[in-house]
């Protein structure tokens, strides 16, 4: 039998060993930036300098972040943003990438923005807040609607953080049922407070009606429902084809269009005839174009 001295000494001799080889044979970092660290009820929140205010948080059911918590993955996020102080519209999604360092966040899956007033929803797979930038940016499979009636839909988007515009970019759809309004651009901006909300650029093309459509490089709708082209105007009928470099429509109490008037080299193409004129002004209930000024044949 060992005495309890030497068997304590013995003791302290095997774990200072096994200490040692465990400090030894531990792989450290070489960047602690790259330690990850699990964090469940995850928030960081950004605050006004010189007001003192709230200007956006960022909650999560939990986070993978650095150690310098700089970069993050975050599952269920929900960004809060305001304007001095005043809530402006809430975001969330089934995860997000975070860059502290810039403040920026990409959402991804299942993302939702609905402003705080209910007047904006919009629904996308990935969305993209930044400090910086004075929009919110989202792509792949997006669409908005709005108290007013709107559907925008199209390859990129964006909403002002002001909740005053919103840009459609690629393939481009903007749709109002009260109106039956139907349009499709290249690009389409709709500017919530004008007087001229509508605003689509490039391969425009509006459908008036059931049986007519409308094809221009530029297309301006006012709220009243007056309209203005330009850029190759081409009006298509079941029975005639009206064309000219502008256009404008004339509009009646409900919005629903009553003239067409077509200038800047305009002329008509009916049962297989051209004919020039001053000026064209198509009358949507008659369906008949009548030419002002010098007509002639082409």
């Amino acid at each position: 039998m060992l005495s309890p001295l030497v068997a304590g000494i013995l003791f302290f001799i095997i774990s200072a060993i096994s200490a040692f080889y465990t400090v030894q044979t531990t792989v450290m970092p070489k960047d602690f930036k790259e330690v990850s660290l699990n964090i469940t009820d995850y928030q960081i929140q950004q605050i006004d300098e010189k007001t003192n205010l709230v200007k956006w948080i960022l909650k999560a059911k939990s986070a993978k972040a650095s150690s310098d918590e700089s970069q993050a993955t975050v599952i269920k996020p929900q960004i809060k943003f305001y304007d001095k102080g005043i809530e402006k519209f809430t975001i969330e999604g089934e995860s997000a990438n975070l860059d502290k360092a810039n403040q920026e966040i990409i959402l991804h899956k299942n993302v939702i923005l609905k402003t705080s007033d209910k007047s904006i929803e919009i629904i996308s797979n990935k969305m993209f807040f930044s400090e910086e930038n004075p929009f919110v940016e989202f792509s792949d499979g997006w669409q908005v609607s709005n108290d007013k009636g709107y559907v925008i839909a199209g390859n990129k988007g964006k909403l002002s953080k002001a909740k005053d515009l919103i840009v459609s970019e690629g393939n481009a759809s903007l749709k109002k049922l009260e109106d039956q309004l139907n349009l499709q651009a290249d690009t389409i901006t709709l500017e919530l407070k004008s007087d001229t909300p509508v605003k689509a650029r490039s391969n425009a093309v509006l459908n008036i009606g059931l049986d007519k459509k409308l094809f221009a490089s530029s297309i301006d709708i006012k709220s009243n429902g007056a309209l203005n082209a330009t850029g190759a105007v081409k009006v298509v009928t079941p029975s005639i084809q009206c064309y000219s470099n502008n256009m404008v429509i004339i509009p009646k109490p409900n919005k629903n269009p009553k003239t067409a008037i077509f200038t800047g080299n305009p002329f008509v193409i009916q049962d297989g005839s051209k004919l020039y004129a001053d000026k064209i002004e198509y009358d949507f209930d008659t369906g008949e174009a009548h030419l002002i000024g010098s007509v002639h044949s082409g």
